[in-house]
């Protein structure tokens, strides 16, 4: 069976490559004593001046000693106030304090908003002017009491004559179209099949036979006669048909029925695996 080398592999391949060997680097070479990611990484995680097992003590008093802690806070005076901290020594808690949530409800309602009451009403688009007042608004409930927009059929309009679900042409009112029957007729005289023959014994095409399809049972090469002009191979199988062309009747190739058995199936040609890639390595 073919194997083949697709993309997909040969990144694979160049990969198990790179892994195999490490990359040379202008002005570095081996090294029992080469300065690890890990040890630059511990190096950049230690302040410049820190010193080893120094642990700070609040309650230390000794100023030189290592573990005093200068200028820590002794009293609530010292820190500064976050934004959402409020100091007001008038300030008396209650239980009726203003929540966030009452906040919210305020901000929803309009300035000088009252209960229940309608602002505005249209009649067919147009506002009617009824703040502050009561109004009598009659609410339709059936479709004859509204008005049609443009388009719309009503009752008194004659739909006579026209079809519900018509299974024919006439029944739609279409006079210039052709019916199935002379469809089927048209399609039925535009190509007559002939049968199989020699290219050889292929007639002279003309006016008599167009129309006329042979199915050539042997290769050729297409002369003066065809309309793909002279010169093009064609295997065994072929189908021909003589046409009308500027004038003159010529052979014109078609779709036939060709030997595949020399070529080779998109089944039988795979590419190569990523398993048998690290076969190939390891040997």
């Amino acid at each position: 069976m073919a194997k083949f080398l697709d993309d997909n592999g040969l990144l694979y391949f160049w990969q198990k490559i790179k892994n195999a060997f490490v990359a040379k680097e202008s002005g570095k070479g081996l090294s029992s004593n080469d300065y690890t990611t890990a040890e630059k990484t511990k190096l950049a995680g230690i302040e410049s001046g820190a010193k080893a097992n120094v642990q700070s003590d609040w309650t230390e008093t000794d100023s030189a000693a290592d573990a005093y802690i200068q200028h820590k806070p002794t009293r609530l005076t010292d820190f500064t106030n976050d934004g959402d901290f409020v100091r007001d020594a008038a300030y008396v808690h209650t239980d009726k304090n203003f929540t966030a949530t009452y906040e919210t409800k305020l901000k929803g309602v309009a300035a000088g908003a009252q209960v229940n009451v309608i602002e505005t009403v249209k009649v067919n688009g147009a506002a009617l002017s009824v703040s502050g007042k009561a109004v009598d608004v009659t609410v339709p409930t059936k479709v004859g009491e509204l008005q049609n927009d443009a388009g719309y059929l009503t009752s008194h309009q004659d739909l006579s004559g026209k079809a519900d679900r018509a299974t024919s042409l006439a029944g739609y009112g279409i006079t210039d179209a052709y019916t199935k029957t002379e469809v089927d007729g048209k399609l039925s005289s535009a190509f007559k099949p002939q049968g199989s023959t020699t290219f050889a014994k292929l007639p002279s095409p003309a006016k008599g036979n167009l129309g006329y399809v042979y199915n050539v049972s042997d290769a050729f090469t297409t002369t003066a006669s065809f309309l793909e002009g002279a010169g093009k191979t064609y295997p065994g199988g072929s189908n021909v048909v003589v046409v009308e062309s500027g004038g003159k009747y010529l052979f014109d190739v078609q779709g036939g029925f060709y030997d595949l058995t020399p070529y080779a199936k998109s089944a039988d040609i795979n590419s190569i695996t990523n398993a048998e890639i690290d076969t190939v390595v390891a040997s």
